[in-house]
């Protein structure tokens, strides 16, 4: 599709990006529909979003690392939501995509103000909903963005201080923390009901 865009159809760079990107789109739902295996979910994500960004690139040429940032972060989370109503499935790779792709998005807002809350608010949001839905990836992508975001954060507002070793330090901690929580956790849950389990149906059943 980008050579004919390009060599026949005589596009703009821009133009022949979009259609690159919503052709491979186009592709890669139609292949998801047919196995919906995690890979295929891959590629239709990457394709879901490089046609949002390349439609903001053709709309505002000018578009700076905050508009692709907000859109990246904004389809992220949109993504997630369908993941967890069990349209976009298998479940587990959606809820990985979604959350990396919510962090990406925030990091690349950083450059104003409102991305940094964004970004804190992010990290604060996979760390709580991972807990909550028990979902490991979306904590350990969590505690990466925190390894980021948080020192990034230190260092932008408080320069030449000891705040950002000192931030990594408790990072570091909190994440510890999380982590011992977690194997707990796994160890209370039970297994299975096994033999004091309540008895099936079919136990009552007779030949």
């Amino acid at each position: 599709m980008a050579v004919v865009s390009d060599k026949y159809l005589h596009l703009a760079d821009t133009d022949g990006a979009l259609s690159t990107a919503a052709a491979s789109m186009v592709y890669a739902v139609l292949l998801w529909w047919r196995n919906k295996s995690a890979l295929q979910h891959l590629a239709v994500f990457g394709a879901a979003v490089a046609v949002l960004e390349t439609t903001i690139d053709r709309i505002d040429p000018h578009a700076g690392p905050f508009a692709f940032g907000i859109a990246l972060w904004v389809i992220a989370l949109a993504w997630g939501i369908a993941v967890s109503r069990g349209v976009l499935l298998p479940t587990s790779i959606g809820m990985l995509l979604s959350g990396a792709g919510a962090l990406a998005g925030a990091i690349v807002a950083m450059d104003q103000p409102v991305g940094v809350l964004l970004a804190i608010t992010t990290v604060s949001a996979l760390f709580v909903g991972g807990v909550l839905m028990h979902e490991v990836p979306l904590i350990g992508i969590g505690a990466a963005g925190t390894l980021y975001v948080v020192p990034d954060v230190a260092t932008r507002y408080l320069p030449g201080s000891v705040a950002a070793p000192l931030a990594i330090a408790i990072v570091g901690v909190v994440l510890l923390g999380f982590a011992l929580w977690l194997a707990k956790q796994r160890r209370r849950e039970p297994v299975g009901h096994g033999a004091n389990g309540p008895p099936s149906s079919g136990d009552h059943q007779h030949g």
